[in-house]
């Protein structure tokens, strides 16, 4: 297994709740996420196995590289003393998603409503003219993909629309048209990601009605067909894996001119030009399943109920 080591120079990018992000210059193109100790959370090794055997054979094109590594002494020591927490002796050397964009001419970044999007101009790699491509990429949570459940038979909302409304949130895209694959449907969940209604918006409307991607992670959503509701009983790996499908985060990618050196990108043909599309998915962690935790689960399930009925705005 290969080590992360203090002498590498890493320092803080990002932090959650249960995880910290460090970078390194020396290291380019990767981030390193450490897990906080806690009893009761998953392991940096339980994560990584759940993460091979429950998403690697299913979703392998559309996820960012993650690599398992051991964190040295001298730097667990060395962040243990910085921030006053314990960190679990192994990490996950992950692909930085947005590393190819990090030192673009023009930059310009939106967030709304837990949406990101960055519009930039990038010079091509390798290249040394100055005609830059026009670029567009997303952060976002795609969130429940089918229905809870534990929803009534006859809802007029979807999960996450019901829990917006219940949170006092605005009420963005709906996940259900988002993975509908009728174009009608996702235009409708588009113009909340794309909201000036760009050609951006209309190549990723053709994306998200034609790539698989939005349908394997409904697949493994559908995984838990039992719900919540009865936290007392102990769930199983398939409540996990779908527990797991509608918390990860999305990174796609739009460009108008097709990269170099990068094979992973799709064509996307929209009124007679071709743009090129990439979606990356992360996040996909292991849940903690100890019985507070599913008793909380349940508890905003039973609240949810009534605003399952209501009608959406």
């Amino acid at each position: 297994m290969k080590y992360v080591s203090l002498d590498q120079g890493w320092s803080f990018f990002a932090e959650g709740g249960a995880n910290i992000v460090l970078e390194s210059a020396q290291v380019p193109g990767r981030l390193l996420r450490l897990r906080k100790f806690a009893d009761s959370n998953p392991s940096t090794i339980e994560i990584y196995e759940f993460y091979e055997r429950a998403f690697k054979p299913t979703l392998s094109p559309y996820l960012l590289e993650m690599e398992l590594v051991s964190v040295q002494q001298a730097l667990w020591e060395n962040l243990t003393l910085s921030y006053g927490l314990k960190y679990d002796l192994n990490g996950l050397l992950i692909e930085h998603a947005l590393y190819r964009w990090k030192d673009t001419e023009s930059i310009s970044t939106e967030k709304y409503n837990g949406i990101t999007c960055f519009r930039r101009k990038i010079l091509p790699q390798g290249q040394n003219n100055k005609d830059l491509i026009g670029s567009v990429c997303l952060e976002f949570k795609p969130k429940w993909l089918v229905q809870s459940p534990n929803a009534p038979p006859a809802a007029k909302r979807c999960r996450t629309c019901a829990l917006r409304a219940m949170r006092g949130k605005p009420q963005t895209f709906c996940p259900l048209d988002l993975a509908s694959g009728v174009r009608d449907r996702v235009q409708d969940a588009v113009k909340f990601l794309l909201p000036n209604g760009t050609i951006w918006s209309t190549a990723l409307v053709e994306y998200f009605t034609t790539c698989p991607v939005l349908r394997l992670l409904k697949h493994l959503q559908q995984k838990d067909n039992r719900g919540i509701l009865n936290w007392q009983s102990a769930v199983d790996e398939d409540f996990l894996i779908a527990m797991a499908a509608r918390d990860c985060t999305m990174f796609v990618e739009i460009l108008d001119c097709k990269p170099v050196q990068s094979t992973d990108f799709e064509p996307v043909e929209v009124e007679n030009d071709t743009f090129y599309v990439r979606c990356k998915l992360t996040d996909l962690d292991l849940k903690n399943d100890h019985p507070q935790k599913r008793q909380h689960w349940a508890s905003i399930e039973k609240d949810l109920q009534t605003y399952y009925m209501a009608s959406s705005t």
